[in-house]
């Protein structure tokens, strides 16, 4: 089902606004991420400083040898400044474990509290003890022991401190792959939107645009086209009227004349093509009458398979003749509320028009269907009469003239019966179009609107 050109204009705004959307939620996430990782740098940068083992082992030496000063000089001065020593560690202790953030990180801070633990303990021990009350061998072992918790001590940070490396390099690899998706599916957003924007604009340019220039054309041509109609219509019913009386005339005098002849005569057969001559000058008469004054509508409802199956009844002995094929497609049934008589009659007319494009051995199909059109600068729903034959098709010369009055490639033709069938469809307030492929046949459709 094809959607009207206001609701393909609904859709694509919608669409492109969901796209825009989505673009905007795109930049929104990637300018979030971003500021989550940069925050996330800052702080492990920060942590490094503040946690970094060089850092820890200072302050292991400057406590171990503030305890190796105190021991020998037994000073209270000395052993405050041992206790301050004993508070900075505390406070290292502390912000590393605050620092925390993987259970293995945390794994291995227990270790190193336990190591801190017998350290600080050890310290303690051998600065609480009386230097002169203990043997020389007991504090050698005690500095041992003391030695060994530190190095334990400083190998658990380095282990932790690597993992800390180590973990940063997966945020950072894992925050680089979300920010190329993030720019990816951002680039990708704004490739769809270019392709969405230049088929909006085609969308646009055909269903705007290009009907509106082809509207344009078609109202200079129709205005050009009613332009002439209107001055031809004034000097054919005079014409008409004042020709009408002596044919009339002529033709009973050369009936009487007729009378006295002889058949088979050269008098007879001069007669006899005087006839054809007048009668051909009374169609003439009869299609300058209905050009000029066309007849008012008499509307009824009837149905589009009733009128393709009285053109075929009246014409397909005649078409048989040249062995050119009428037939009408199967399709749905329409009823229209229309003049018959006067559809009838153009349907006839392109009949005639295709089989003689034809000339002999072809197809003529009639066939009808539904659809929204613009008539009248508006979109409507119209029933369109389509008659198609396999003919030569019409040349582009003939294209420009083909609905002026009194143009015809036939040798007897008036030239008014296109001019009459586009009236026709005119006053049902529709129009008559075409469509034709040379040596592939032409396909003449009557469009006329429907009430909904």
């Amino acid at each position: 089902m094809s959607l009207s050109p206001r609701s393909r204009l609904i859709v694509l705004i919608g669409t492109m606004s969901c796209l825009a959307a989505m673009v905007v939620f795109a930049a929104t996430i990637s300018w979030m991420k971003s500021r989550e990782v940069r925050r996330h740098f800052e702080r492990i940068g920060s942590e490094r400083l503040q946690y970094n083992t060089e850092r820890l082992r200072a302050l292991i030496l400057n406590t171990t040898a503030t305890l190796l000063t105190f021991e020998v000089t037994d000073q209270a001065e000395d052993r405050k400044k041992l206790d301050e020593c004993y508070r900075e560690l505390g406070t290292w202790m502390e912000a590393t474990k605050a620092a925390l953030m993987t259970e293995e990180e945390g794994a291995i801070f227990g270790r190193i509290y336990d190591a801190y633990t017998r350290y600080l303990a050890q310290s303690r021990a051998l600065a609480d003890a009386n230097p002169t009350d203990e043997p020389k061998e007991v504090m050698v072992v005690r500095f041992g022991q003391i030695r060994d918790a530190s190095e334990e001590l400083l190998t658990l940070t380095n282990q932790l401190a690597n993992i800390r490396r180590e973990a940063l390099g997966q945020s950072i690899r894992e925050s680089e792959e979300s920010v190329l998706i993030l720019q990816q599916l951002i680039f990708g957003a704004l490739l769809v939107l270019i392709i969405l924007t230049a088929w909006a604009a085609r969308v646009i340019y055909r269903d705007t645009i290009a009907p509106l220039r082809l509207k344009l054309i078609e109202t200079h041509e129709i205005a050009e086209r009613r332009e002439k109609l209107a001055s031809l219509g004034i000097l054919a019913a005079g014409v008409a009227h004042e020709i009408r009386n002596p044919l009339t005339a002529i033709k009973a005098r050369l009936f009487t004349q007729k009378k006295a002849l002889t058949s088979g005569t050269p008098a007879y057969t001069d007669g006899e093509f005087i006839a054809q001559e007048i009668g051909r000058l009374e169609r003439i008469v009869r299609d300058f009458l209905s050009f000029a004054r066309p007849a008012p509508l008499q509307r009824e409802v009837t149905s589009t398979s009733e009128l393709f199956g009285q053109v075929r009844e009246l014409l397909q002995p005649q078409l048989k003749e040249n062995a050119i094929d009428l037939t009408v497609e199967s399709g749905a049934e329409m009823p229209i509320e229309v003049d018959s008589q006067q559809v009838r009659q153009v349907l006839i007319n392109l009949v005639q028009n295709a089989a003689d494009s034809i000339g002999e051995r072809g197809h003529i199909k009639l066939r009808s269907r539904s659809e929204k059109i613009a008539l009248s600068e508006r979109v409507r729903h119209a029933v369109i009469l389509e008659v198609e034959d396999d003919g030569k098709g019409i040349p582009p010369d003939v294209q420009q003239r083909l609905f002026d009055p009194f143009f015809s490639t036939k040798a007897t033709g008036t030239g008014l019966g296109l001019s009459i069938a586009a009236r026709i469809a005119e006053q049902h307030g529709g129009a008559l179009q075409y469509q034709t492929q040379l040596n592939r046949g032409t396909t003449f459709g009557i469009i006329l609107p429907v009430k909904i």
